[in-house]
């Protein structure tokens, strides 16, 4: 299985949008380890962070703005996992 960092640089190179959007909700899908040192959940946080921002951009450039209203629980969740 590739690593959460692979993904996110195999999502910003894809052409098919389709795949791409896939990709970004598979590194937001994954959750942070309790047990992870706090380098490793902070570094995890940044990848769904950026995940998060570049799914944003892709639903804007392909014009999908009844998605993005989907993406508020996601917002709410990191904001609260942040602020552990």
């Amino acid at each position: 299985m590739p690593s959460k960092e692979e993904l996110l640089k195999e999502a910003g190179s894809s052409s098919d949008p389709a795949r791409a959007e896939a990709l970004y909700k598979e590194i937001l899908a994954s959750s942070v380890s309790e047990h992870a040192s706090t380098e490793a959940r902070e570094a995890e946080l940044l990848r769904q962070e950026s995940a998060l921002i570049k799914l944003g951009e892709l639903y804007r450039d392909h014009k999908c703005v009844a998605v993005l209203t989907a993406t508020n629980e996601i917002l709410s969740g990191t904001r609260k996992a942040l602020r552990m």
